[in-house]
């Protein structure tokens, strides 16, 4: 609960309290006034959001119960109300305005958004002929400290793109319309630190139907210790791109886009089409220009950003990329086929088949869990069939095997595919409904910024071989095996 809802919820109880020890209705409307004035102190400053609807009908209940006197309705009366007060803790510690941690780094963190357009490609996730690939990028980037202004939101267009989800996956959709009041720990448009003059490069990709902000925890963990980040929100990999003009691109069904993906991995008996037009090679070598060409854009941005703020602030000679599930297919590939690419983190994906056949020759590092850990997530929730378990661990065993370069491999026990996003976040308690792993959400999540940040500072700014010692000290179940040139 927020402030203001934990104040209401008190307030609600201390009048039903009151309700019961007091049969006469003392000091009736002494209360009444106060839990009026707290709800809409609640409204106004907090907003409303579905989850304390069962609240502010309590408030409702409440202020008129003195003019109900049967027996009847005072019977019912306590119990109901009871009732109603454990639905409103309950609501909005399962669907929280949640907080992110703050980040140990030594950085605030800054956050601008961009408009692109590639006009040497074709947007093939539109039906229109003449459409020119376009996508949008959030960059994260190291601030100056001591910075008043307000935190900028998590998801911009928040209720749009909870929308669009919940269509995609059909569930209620008001269920996470609510995420429009959560804030990060970026300031929109801060002043870049001036601590050093240049900062490494890592581009972000999300998984199937995400956005771009799906690994916020993540990406801000690595802003703070000296990175700028770049985010992608790419037509048909997320669950909707909203442009300035008011279009925008919704994601396909995972019934539409997995053919797609799968035919990036391995042949299909039938190469499947999208919008009349045969993909021979799937989406991922699509998906992975979009990488390329943000890199095209961001050396632009380094030698004169139209927001004057990032200009020689990129040190374009560092770039790194990482990505979750599609993200990390994605990733690989754009590794694999541009040379600019110096440092790839890959997180629970199988890899593209062009990967698998010429494999990667960047330094690597391989994110997941175990093969019994996937099996007791299908058990649980679904998913996964037994060739998804037997390819994924597959292939990125055989990548990390093949490398000739410098390479981590990682398994983590107990994690969930959406533990490696800020999906837990979300949902606290989805690890008794089989949605989440067994471990806590801050472990977790402290567990892949440690590695994340251990694996970047190594390959891109230097750092000595004794630096995954502290990873590994958190949580030495994990098991872990690395090549060193």
């Amino acid at each position: 609960m927020r402030t203001f809802e934990t104040i209401l919820f008190v307030i609600l109880f201390a009048f039903l309290l009151n309700w019961v020890i007091n049969k006469n209705q003392r000091y009736f409307w002494y209360w009444a006034i106060v839990l009026g004035f707290a709800a809409i102190l609640q409204i106004f400053i907090e907003g409303v959001r579905w989850q304390i609807y069962p609240a502010l009908f309590l408030v409702i209940l409440f202020l008129f119960s003195d003019f109900f006197k049967s027996n009847l309705f005072k019977k019912i009366f306590v119990p109901s109300s009871v009732i109603l007060l454990v639905v409103v803790a309950i609501l909005p510690a399962f669907f929280p305005v949640f907080k992110f941690e703050k980040p140990s780094g030594k950085f605030e963190i800054g956050t601008l958004v961009y408009h692109l357009t590639d006009t040497t490609r074709k947007e093939i996730f539109s039906n229109e002929s003449n459409r020119k690939r376009e996508m949008m990028i959030q960059i994260w980037y190291p601030a100056k400290k001591n910075i008043q202004e307000k935190p900028a939101a998590y998801i911009e267009d928040a209720e749009n793109f909870t929308l669009a989800l919940a269509k995609l996956f059909e569930y209620p959709q008001f269920l996470f319309t609510h995420l429009k009041y959560v804030k990060s720990n970026a300031i929109h448009s801060a002043e870049i630190s001036n601590n050093e003059v240049k900062f490494p490069l890592l581009i972000y990709h999300t998984g199937i139907n995400g956005c771009r902000q799906l690994n916020t925890f993540q990406i801000q963990e690595l802003v703070s210790q000296g990175y700028v980040v770049a985010a992608i929100d790419n037509p048909g990999a997320v669950a909707l791109v909203q442009f300035p003009n008011g279009i925008f691109i919704k994601g396909l069904t995972i019934e539409k886009i997995m053919p797609l993906i799968h035919q990036s991995i391995e042949d299909l008996p039938e190469p499947p089409k999208l919008n009349g037009i045969e993909m021979k090679d799937g989406v991922i070598p699509y998906f992975a220009k979009d990488i390329s060409f943000v890199i095209n854009y961001l050396e632009k941005i380094n030698e004169n950003d139209s927001q004057k703020i990032l200009t020689q602030h990129i040190d374009t000679a560092k770039i790194g990329v990482f990505g979750v599930s599609l993200g990390g297919i994605v990733v690989a590939e754009a590794a694999l086929k541009d040379n600019r690419i110096k440092a790839c983190l890959i997180m629970e994906a199988p890899m593209s088949k062009d990967v698998m056949k010429y494999g990667l020759k960047t330094p690597t590092m391989i994110m997941t869990r175990d093969a019994e850990t996937m099996r007791i997530e299908r058990k649980k929730s679904g998913g996964w069939t037994e060739k998804d378990i037997l390819q994924h661990q597959f292939s990125m065993k055989n990548i990390y095997n093949r490398l000739p370069s410098e390479g981590y491999f990682i398994q983590i026990p107990k994690m969930f595919h959406v533990d490696f996003t800020d999906l837990p976040l979300w949902f606290p308690y989805g690890k008794y409904f089989g949605i989440t792993g067994g471990l806590k959400t801050d472990e977790a999540h402290q567990i892949i910024n440690s590695f994340s940040v251990s694996f970047f500072d190594k390959e891109l700014k230097g750092k000595g071989s004794e630096f995954l010692k502290n990873p590994l000290e958190i949580y030495p179940e994990v098991i872990f095996k690395t090549k060193l040139r």
